[in-house]
């Protein structure tokens, strides 16, 4: 097997229907190659013909835990990757923590004022923690 791994940006199709169900109008999705686009995409190649073949799997640039555990697990990983788990160490911190300490974890949001924590992955991360 043969994968190829992209970097460009995706749009996601949309279909627009009318008040009966029907559909008015569809705009499938596409990939674009771009050198600084915010998407990596991952798709199989023909080893017979040597053409790419349609995009499989789509995943923000920022995450490379994600697509390289998928490309590696189509390889048909045979040993123990050694990519940390992120959100796992942010959860059994954010569990083991005690009410009265600080939050380490957004104190650079609410240093800088930058992030929204609502659009931070690591409050996500630290929500599931209590829905569990």
């Amino acid at each position: 097997m043969m994968l190829y791994v992209g970097r460009g940006d995706v749009t996601m199709g949309r279909t627009t229907t009318d008040g009966a169900g029907n559909v008015v109008k569809q705009v499938p999705a596409k990939y674009e190659e771009k050198d600084d686009g915010a998407c990596v995409v991952i798709g199989e190649i023909n080893t017979e013909t040597g053409e790419l073949g349609d995009v499989t799997s789509f995943y923000g640039d920022w995450q490379a835990a994600e697509y390289l555990g998928d490309v590696l697990s189509r390889l048909g990983k045979t040993r123990p990757i050694n990519i940390p788990n992120f959100k796992a160490m942010v959860q059994k911190a954010e569990k083991d923590r005690t009410e009265w300490e600080d939050n380490i974890f957004c104190q650079k949001c609410r240093e800088t004022g930058i992030m929204s924590c609502r659009f931070c992955i690591v409050n996500e991360w630290k929500e599931e923690v209590s829905e569990q």
